[in-house]
């Protein structure tokens, strides 16, 4: 369908005449006395700097629709890498009860996946809070962090991309520093 997307704007910026149109259905010589058909007129393509042709608004609601729909699932992927990632690395670590520099680089990932679905959620990274919890082990950070993972996925995969989840928002704010917070205390 999406051939046809772009198949009809150009079809809509071509222009004959109906001269030229006869000129191209007609046959090319027909007995020898006749003068060869004269070549059909160039196509009249919109000039690059011109905007593209008016789509009528039912095709581009749709396009627009489809664009966000898109966006909304590559959004879910991106959840699901952070959940799948969380998930290594807990294995990784409960097998080696440290972290390899591998491990950190996984890190780093899942915090970038966590600012990417943050951001596309509506949300903005708040600081990191104050201390009144007491500070908690790495082993508990790790599980604290499949569990969050877990939360964000799970939550993102449920609802519609029309809702603005404060529960994802708070989540991947919670991701970003919980993997700051392991991630400092491997230095």
């Amino acid at each position: 369908m999406s051939g046809l997307a772009i198949l009809i704007p150009l079809l809509l910026s071509l222009t004959f005449s109906p001269s030229s149109l006869l000129s191209i259905f007609s046959p090319a010589s027909s007995g020898g006395n006749q003068a060869p058909a004269a070549r059909p007129p160039r196509v009249n393509a919109a000039a690059p700097d011109d905007e593209p042709p008016n789509l009528p608004e039912e095709m581009r609601t749709r396009m627009e629709l489809e664009r966000r729909e898109k966006d909304y699932q590559k959004l879910v992927d991106s959840a699901t890498q952070l959940n799948a990632l969380s998930a290594e690395v807990a294995k990784l670590y409960k097998e080696n009860t440290a972290l390899s520099a591998e491990q950190v680089k996984k890190l780093a990932s899942i915090e970038k996946l966590a600012r990417r679905i943050l951001a596309e959620s509506g949300g903005e990274e708040v600081s990191e809070k104050s201390s009144a919890e007491p500070p908690m082990g790495t082993s508990e950070a790790i599980d604290k962090l499949v569990a969050t993972a877990a939360d964000v996925k799970k939550l993102l995969e449920r609802q519609s991309r029309y809702v603005v989840s404060a529960a994802v928002i708070a989540n991947s704010n919670d991701l970003i520093h919980l993997a700051q917070y392991i991630r400092r205390g491997q230095k």
